[in-house]
């Protein structure tokens, strides 16, 4: 049986499953959002001629090692990937529906609170690279972030 404030934080608050479920749902229209935006900027970089490819690595650097700091990187400053520029666009909106599971996990977490852990960048110049993260730093951009933990490999 439960206590008069179980009750109440259960009827204002819901049981945990039922938040994860909202959470989920609402990461889902998230991502229908985000994904519908990639498709018609896809569609206007066809009409214009302008791509808006996500830029991939322009050098393979050289075996790198991961620090063992964390950091905090802009989000503006991530502007390519290493190896995933088919999966999203230049602004890291999800371009294929097969993405879409790992996609709303991320976003579900991040709503219920859940810390993710650092996204692995590749940096050149003053410009960064995902290598680990293309989820996590759509989520993130989407959600309104300006910065994300990063672990930078050298």
């Amino acid at each position: 049986m439960l206590t008069t404030l179980q009750a109440a934080t259960l009827e204002h608050f819901g049981s945990e499953k039922e938040q994860h479920a909202q959470a989920r749902r609402i990461a889902g229209k998230m991502f229908d959002r985000a994904y519908g935006q990639a498709q018609r900027r896809r569609l206007f970089a066809k009409l214009t001629g302008k791509p808006h490819d996500l830029p991939g690595l322009p050098c393979q650097p050289k075996a790198g090692r991961r620090t063992m700091v964390t950091v905090v990187v802009p989000l503006s400053k991530i502007v390519g990937t290493e190896g995933r520029s088919e999966d999203f666009d230049a602004d890291f909106n999800p371009l294929k529906q097969n993405i879409r599971d790992r996609w709303i996990s991320v976003a579900a977490a991040r709503r219920t609170g859940v810390i993710l852990p650092a996204v692995e960048l590749l940096q050149v110049g003053d410009e960064y690279y995902v290598r680990d993260g293309h989820h996590r730093i759509s989520v993130a951009k989407l959600m309104g972030q300006l910065e994300i933990d990063a672990r930078i490999v050298n």
